[in-house]
């Protein structure tokens, strides 16, 4: 089972609980919903290149005003020691401040934004939001340090080319 926190920086909130099959989590909606023209979902990692993706993505539609979806994954231990378990929680808890901190930057720009903190394997993990969310856009950022790993495309990116129904800008 995965678990979704999504955090909504409009102006009021409803709280929901949302259940299917392998979500399981806490929404926070605007009153009343808004009409909006575009969505895009921008695949958040905590790199220096997501960072730049973000960033890009905003300068590039902020005229369009649309809403923006940050997702962050968070990949569980694949042993439940308490020394991972450990580990995993305090990750867990950086990247949610992180979160925060980022949705900050984007309401800060005057957009509306929803932050997503999932847990699981990120390829499935953000293809799932793509179908649940259904953005007009995907945005996600490409690694690649050497001149060959720029070449390529990493396997998260590569995953959701094959695989994602929606269009996607994959930003170096």
């Amino acid at each position: 089972m995965a678990f979704f926190l999504l955090l909504n920086f409009k102006q009021s909130y409803n709280l929901a609980w949302y259940y299917s099959n392998t979500i399981e989590g806490v929404i926070l909606t605007r009153k009343g919903g808004v009409v909006v023209s575009m969505k895009i979902l921008i695949c958040y990692d905590g790199s220096p290149a997501s960072q730049r993706a973000m960033e890009k993505s905003i300068e590039f539609f902020k005229q369009k005003s649309p809403e923006i979806i940050l997702l962050t994954v968070v990949e569980q231990p694949l042993d439940a020691s308490l020394e991972n378990e450990a580990i995993f929680d305090k990750w867990r808890q950086d990247r949610h401040k992180e979160l925060k901190i980022v949705s900050s930057y984007v309401a800060d720009h005057g957009l509306d934004v929803d932050s997503i903190l999932a847990i699981g394997d990120p390829r499935k993990m953000i293809l799932e939001i793509i179908n649940k969310k259904l953005p007009d856009m995907v945005v996600v950022a490409r690694r690649g340090k050497t001149e060959m790993e720029k070449m390529l495309l990493g396997s998260v990116s590569a995953f959701l080319v094959r695989h994602s129904t929606r269009p996607l800008l994959i930003m170096t």
